[in-house]
């Protein structure tokens, strides 16, 4: 294997020898190319190219079919609780951990539910529907 670096990369690309002679690199799309063959050649021999002769590496863009995120969706939150939780507890911002907002409940802890005007406010939005848990989606109302 040898490494073959061209400007405007950051890694090297790995290419076993004998494919130095067929590709190189194509400044107009970023990526290694097989070689022209003289068009000469080309029209004496009559091959043309197939889609298997053509090979792109890309060497900008991250592989993300190996890559795959399992994402997990959690059942949405109770309006009820949620209610309950800011009604009592809300100046330490009970409520907000129980949403899955763990940064803003860290900031009503430490605040007193910000200076009792954010729990006011947490208050009206819970009531009128408009409180939402960490992944955006609306508390649900049994």
């Amino acid at each position: 294997m040898v490494s073959v670096c061209e400007n405007g990369l950051d890694t090297p690309l790995r290419v076993p020898i004998g494919f130095l002679g067929l590709v190189e690199y194509q400044k107009t799309i970023g990526a290694y190319m097989p070689k022209e063959q003289n068009k000469e050649s080309k029209k004496e021999s009559g091959t043309q190219n197939t889609p298997a002769q053509n090979i792109i590496i890309n060497m900008n863009q991250a592989q993300t079919s190996e890559q795959t995120t399992k994402t997990i969706d959690y059942p949405p939150k109770s309006w009820l609780t949620a209610l309950l939780l800011c009604i009592f507890l809300g100046f330490f911002g009970i409520h907000r951990f129980y949403v899955n907002k763990s940064g803003t409940g860290i900031l009503w802890l430490f605040t007193g539910g910000m200076f009792a005007l954010g729990w006011f406010i947490d208050i009206v939005l819970i009531l009128t529907g408009s409180f939402t848990d960490s992944m955006g989606r609306p508390l649900k109302r049994k």
